[in-house]
């Protein structure tokens, strides 16, 4: 009798629908203060990479949290936990191989960026690595390009207000750390004119925007993510969202 029940049971489960089985651990969803992609506004995590993703996880009936964590700090959940997914990063050959990627879904580049009026001539890196002082963040993907390009002049801020504030009064040469569309949404933040900084013509990075998680996500669940992203970047609603958060904003 055991033996009967025992094949009526595997019977059961081998024929149990892919979408009645057991669903995987939660994922820790993780992202950072980068506006206008991620961003907290009124206490509310908003910003395009945010809607996306929330997009995203109501196709696939997700409903776990999305924390916001410092920078630093995220991408040490990301690399030392479990089941982690973050939101948003730039693709370099040296993060490839440490994540599994989700994307593209948008593309960005990072400028630095003078004083309005200045005369600087700010063409090349060897340029920018003249002057007295580029402000730039402590730590995250910038801070580590102009160091591993031989920077030694950066002046390290805290916070893209701090950055780019310094340089409008004159306390530092450049500012580098945020996208244009970045650039411009802190300085509305500070109530300063949009003409208030000068992009220059010398760009430190360019890439797409990608979701990546830890390496111990299995392949399949990656495989639904990136399906239900095509879909969402396919649907009318990704166009809204290029429009809201991409397609107004004025580049300084």
């Amino acid at each position: 009798m055991s033996s009967i029940l025992s094949f009526a049971l595997l019977f059961i489960l081998s024929s149990t629908p892919a979408s009645m089985a057991s669903p995987s651990a939660p994922l820790t969803i993780i992202t950072e203060e980068w506006p206008p992609y991620n961003f907290t506004e009124n206490n509310t995590l908003t910003g395009f990479s945010t809607e996306l993703v929330q997009l995203i996880m109501k196709d696939l009936n997700i409903t776990d949290k999305i924390t916001v964590l410092p920078g630093p700090r995220a991408i040490k959940v990301l690399e030392k936990s479990k089941r982690v997914l973050f939101f948003s990063m730039v693709m370099t050959p040296e993060r490839k191989p440490l994540y599994k990627w989700i994307g593209p879904f948008g593309e960005q580049a990072i400028y630095f960026y003078k004083k309005k009026g200045s005369t600087l001539k700010i063409n090349s890196l060897e340029d920018a690595k003249k002057v007295k002082s580029v402000c730039a963040r402590e730590s995250g993907l910038v801070s580590t390009l102009l160091k591993a390009n031989g920077f030694t002049n950066i002046d390290a801020g805290v916070s893209p207000e701090s950055i780019y504030l310094r340089v409008i009064l004159g306390r530092c040469d450049l500012g580098i750390g945020e996208t244009p569309l970045g650039v411009s949404f802190w300085l509305k933040k500070m109530n300063q004119p949009q003409d208030s900084l000068k992009q220059t013509n010398l760009k430190l990075i360019s890439s797409s925007l990608y979701i990546v998680t830890s390496k111990d996500v299995p392949d399949e669940e990656i495989a639904r993510w990136q399906k239900a992203l095509n879909k969402v970047m396919a649907s009318k609603k990704y166009s809204s969202l290029k429009q809201k958060y991409i397609g107004s904003p004025k580049v300084p």
